[in-house]
């Protein structure tokens, strides 16, 4: 009897523990996003191999993509740019000094675990940045490989493709992969999962609160990402589209605010398929309930007001 209320007791507290970090990891995420100036409706463009990120963990399905101003320490810089080598740095430095910022891309992603990696649960969650400078210091500003800023004349965030030139060298060269850096934000997610049958897919109309029931036919504001998301997930997003659907404006970018609902789900059972310790074998009772957010983005890019 003492056995059985001790082992109770345990595998409670191992739930209860996960889906705290289950909580810790979606707030994280929101905030994050919540200072998002703009945001992809498609983040597999984004970490295409061919044009986009090349260091995205290998396996990782991304699932939000966005862009956010970070600010930039420029104590190292000389107090006069114009002791700099090259009129490029002398204007980058000066720009720099007034902005304080630049931007970061981030993008969010889920790689399911396997026995042979350090990670325990059945899935993982991965955090990845790609920010403007590697370094900067009294003799100029050195750019990440592959960065390209999307606020520059003749670019935009909708067809931002990584920078093939590298700006730090002169004459200047090619450059084919980014530099960006990855991070686990947390494990023990339920196992990603993906379909190809429509029906088997969340619903954004009803989980958005546009439609009453799911199954509806009626077009949805919002987005499903990853696109190819299982009703059985355990991390994914709906995203308001930045193209309307309807009326004159139809398929004209939207800058308008954008707003994510976030889901997230838990398993405190490991990646190797075998009983828990704690939680004995496995079973639909170790998959913790499904938590979710919704985010208004706060930044936004030449805003323009829907009607």
């Amino acid at each position: 009897m003492t056995v059985d209320l001790l082992k109770t007791d345990q595998r409670e507290t191992v739930l209860e523990q996960t889906q705290k970090n289950m909580k810790r990891g979606l707030d994280y995420i929101a905030d994050d996003l919540r200072e998002a100036v703009f945001v992809y409706t498609d983040p597999a463009a984004v970490v295409n191999q061919a044009t986009g990120v090349t260091d995205f963990p290998a396996n990782a399905v991304p699932v939000l993509a966005f862009w956010r101003l970070d600010p930039v320490d420029t104590s190292a810089l000389p107090s006069n740019c114009d002791s700099l080598s090259t009129p490029a740095q002398k204007d980058e430095c000066k720009v720099l000094k007034i902005r304080q910022a630049a931007y970061t891309l981030v993008v969010y992603g889920q790689i399911n675990n396997t026995s042979s990696t350090v990670w325990e649960g059945q899935s993982r969650l991965v955090r990845y940045e790609l920010r403007k400078y590697q370094t900067i210091s009294s003799t100029g500003l050195v750019q990440r490989p592959g960065y390209l800023d999307p606020s520059r004349p003749g670019f935009s965030f909708e067809t931002w493709t990584r920078q093939i030139l590298n700006p730090n060298v002169d004459p200047v060269t090619y450059v084919s992969e980014t530099s960006g850096q990855s991070s686990v934000l947390v494990d023990y997610l339920d196992t990603a999962t993906t379909t190809t049958v429509t029906a088997n897919q969340p619903d954004c109309r009803f989980l958005t609160g546009e439609q009453p029931t799911p199954g509806s036919a009626l077009p949805t504001a919002y987005v499903l990402l990853p696109s190819n998301a299982d009703k059985s997930t355990s991390f994914f997003a709906c995203i308001r589209d930045t193209v309307p659907i309807t009326g004159t404006t139809a398929g004209v970018i939207n800058r308008a605010g954008q707003d994510a609902f976030l889901f997230i789900r838990g398993n405190a059972n490991p990646s190797n398929g075998g009983p828990s310790p704690v939680l004995g074998g496995i079973s639909e009772s170790s998959k913790l309930p499904r938590l979710q957010t919704q985010v208004l983005v706060r930044g936004v890019i030449e805003k323009t007001p829907s009607e």
